[in-house]
């Protein structure tokens, strides 16, 4: 339940059985081989939308081994950790230092999910739909912070919007 967001999901969309593509309509797995390498680890804010680098390492993460294989979590074909076309550990994987714009983009991304996963996120009703998409269609979270990121928009002016609308009833 904790690597799917699950109780984050439950609060932000007010439901008791939150479906997985309300993260994200798709899941690409990919990894980081310095978390792989330092401690066997799979970090669940690798499986957010958006994210292409590791938080912690500042790596591009790998989707594919060397030889080819797209890399899949727990195959049958291959010990834990390791490609299942070759073999090759995790954690001798390549590591592609990403460039400070793409870092500070990616910074962005964890902002706002740090902040809808917090308690002080509101939960995603019509209106907080409506400030942030300019609609009230449902949209993954995943979709809704691209736009708040590609929009430039701030976790403070929601929270002031919230505010403001909140005082205006």
């Amino acid at each position: 339940m904790a690597t799917r967001y699950h109780t984050e999901l439950t609060r932000l969309y007010e439901q008791t059985r939150p479906r997985p593509d309300l993260l994200s309509p798709s899941f690409t797995f990919h990894l980081c081989p310095y978390c792989i390498a330092e401690a066997r680890m799979l970090r669940r804010t690798l499986a957010l939308p958006y994210i292409s680098t590791c938080p912690s390492h500042h790596i591009v993460l790998v989707e594919r081994c060397p030889c080819g294989t797209s890399l899949q979590l727990f195959h049958r074909q291959a010990p834990p950790f390791t490609c299942r076309g070759c073999g090759r550990d995790w954690a001798e994987l390549p590591r592609i230092k990403i460039d400070p714009a793409s870092q500070m983009r990616e910074q962005a991304f964890l902002r706002w999910y740090e902040f809808f996963f917090s308690t002080e996120a509101p939960p995603m009703t019509r209106n907080v739909l409506q400030f942030l998409t300019g609609s009230i269609l449902k949209r993954s979270l995943g979709s809704l912070i691209a736009l708040l990121v590609e929009r430039k928009r701030s976790p403070q002016e929601l929270l002031n919007w919230v505010d403001q609308q909140s005082r205006v009833q």
